[in-house]
């Protein structure tokens, strides 16, 4: 039995034969959401390419499609930069939470080192002292 499963493998078949056609199908969605003006998603395009969003994430962690890895991070990526440029409009929230949630930005900054054992001044006094 073990020679069987050695020899087939299991699982569903593959929505998308290869990653350019793949690739093709997500120019496709982009062109339909900018004639629609709609704003670009993984929901929406999930459900334009007719995968779920497990398999969509499926494809980008799979170390034995490296093909599908890429056009699935490119993809991301421009979706980001959609986001990104949405950030100088009047109305941001939505994008700012989209960045915030999916694509892990952090809008604090976080500091390390709050142990701090010299004084402003001493600093200022040290500064002048190490100016050539």
């Amino acid at each position: 039995m073990t020679k069987i499963r050695d020899k087939y493998k299991l699982g569903r078949r593959m929505s998308y034969k290869n990653s350019t056609e793949l690739e093709d199908m997500i120019r496709k969605y982009f062109a339909a959401c900018q004639h629609d003006r709609v704003v670009p998603n993984i929901a929406g395009l999930c459900n334009y390419l007719g995968i779920c969003k497990k398999t969509f994430y499926n494809y980008l962690n799979n170390e034995d499609l490296p093909d599908y890895h890429d056009v699935i991070d490119r993809t991301r990526l421009a979706m980001e930069d959609i986001y990104v440029q949405a950030l100088f409009s009047k109305y941001s929230s939505g994008a700012q939470f989209v960045l915030k949630n999916q694509c892990n930005w952090n809008a604090e900054e976080n500091i390390k080192n709050t142990n701090i054992e010299m004084s402003y001044e001493d600093y200022l006094k040290d500064l002048k002292k190490n100016e050539y």
